[in-house]
């Protein structure tokens, strides 16, 4: 018996010992605990949904059912100026958050504005589409995915999968970024800061954007953008499409920019395959362009206003 017990206590102290170890290695190259901070899931139509922590229904029940959801959505509703009869699944609030990353996954992503301030809601959501909201430290996370995307057709076509995002009308977000992964992604008015635009294997679409900085990451998917760049504009461009339809003159912009097999083309200029870094600068000229193609193709028009 002393012998078996003896045994355990060796067994234990090493299953100590390589836990601690796997978990220093884990800190060290930059793993975290899981967020947990805000994900509050309920129970809808059979299938589960994210709502803000802040309801009173999480405050009150560890466990929400429907109709406590829809309890949820009405008092959102009501609060914010929403008409009753619109088809809201889920409100968010972006309140003490000064990010906001909105990423759509094998779903067709609409981004509109609404007639409220402060409110972040969803809705039009197809039966193919679930979602989830986070915060992290000051970020507002959006997912918005395909249900079961690996084992289905992956066209954001399909009208089950299709969705409908509301921004708060007249708000300047000061930091967005929107990610299509194998989605698509279109926005009317939308004023940020900060915009990041990543296309991993989908579009996005941004029709009429005012911003400050722009940075476009384009890696299989294609990016246009139309409208005003303050200050900026960061694009990457591997094997995608980046379209800009700029207002202003090609001259407000100082150029640095690298093209390997692909192709820049900046207001009827060509570039291909330099082996060099160009520059490109003009008297006067306060905004800045950094643009990087490695096998994709970037464009930039511009238009006075």
């Amino acid at each position: 018996m002393k012998g078996f017990t003896k045994v355990v206590l060796i067994l234990a102290v090493f299953s100590f010992l390589f836990g601690t170890a796997i978990t220093v290695a884990a800190a060290s190259l930059g793993g975290r605990m899981p967020r947990a901070v805000v994900i509050n899931n309920g129970w809808r139509d059979g299938e589960w949904f994210f709502f803000s922590r802040g309801s009173s229904r999480h405050r009150e029940h560890s466990f929400r059912t429907s109709d406590d959801v829809d309890q949820d959505i009405r008092e959102a509703q009501e609060k914010n100026g929403i008409a009753a009869d619109m088809d809201i699944d889920a409100v968010m609030s972006s309140v003490g958050c000064s990010k906001v990353k909105i990423s759509a996954e094998a779903v067709g992503l609409e981004i509109v504005e609404g007639s409220t301030d402060g409110t972040i809601y969803l809705m039009e959501a197809g039966n193919l589409v679930e979602w989830e909201q986070e915060v992290d430290d000051d970020t507002l996370e959006i997912t918005v995915r395909r249900k079961n995307k690996r084992f289905v057709d992956m066209s954001w076509d399909d009208e089950g999968a299709q969705a409908v995002l509301v921004l708060p009308a007249g708000e300047t977000f000061p930091e967005m970024e929107i990610q299509a992964e194998a989605g698509c992604v279109t926005a009317g008015l939308l004023t940020v800061s900060k915009l990041k635009l990543d296309a991993s294997a989908g579009d996005i679409t941004i029709d009429s954007g005012e911003v400050q900085e722009l940075d476009i990451n384009c890696a299989a998917g294609s990016i246009e953008y139309v409208g005003k760049i303050g200050q900026k504009l960061e694009a990457d461009c591997q094997a995608g499409n980046v379209e800009l339809y700029l207002t202003g003159q090609k001259k407000d912009f100082n150029y640095e920019f690298e093209v390997s097999m692909g192709a820049i083309n900046i207001d009827g200029e060509s570039y291909i395959r330099l082996e060099t870094e160009k520059s490109l600068h003009y008297d006067g000229a306060v905004k800045k362009a950094e643009l990087e193609c490695e096998m994709g193709n970037i464009e930039i028009f511009f238009s006075e206003e």
